[in-house]
């Protein structure tokens, strides 16, 4: 599965048309993934993004609108990398 290099990603959900409130609660969950991906010493790729998603609906139990928020953060990183570096 292809890995995703986006280390500037900060800077680009600063630029992103977003709300404060949502920006910080996007950063706070990528930085939840990619931690999780170097703990579990998985690459960063769609497949450990599901698996996180997995893992923290079991290990958490979010309420419906947080796993979704959660899986949106995700959707946003993973388009705006692919984005970035074409």
């Amino acid at each position: 599965m292809k890995e995703v290099h986006f280390p500037d990603w900060p800077q680009w959900l600063e630029r992103a048309e977003f709300s404060e409130r949502q920006r910080q609660s996007w950063a706070i969950t990528v930085r939840w993934y990619l931690s999780f991906c170097r703990r579990g010493r998985g690459g960063v790729n769609h497949q450990t993004a599901r698996d996180f998603i997995a893992w923290a609906q079991r290990a958490k139990n979010p309420e419906a609108w947080q796993l979704e928020s959660w899986r949106e953060a995700l959707r946003w990183f993973f388009r705006t990398a692919r984005a970035a570096h074409w």
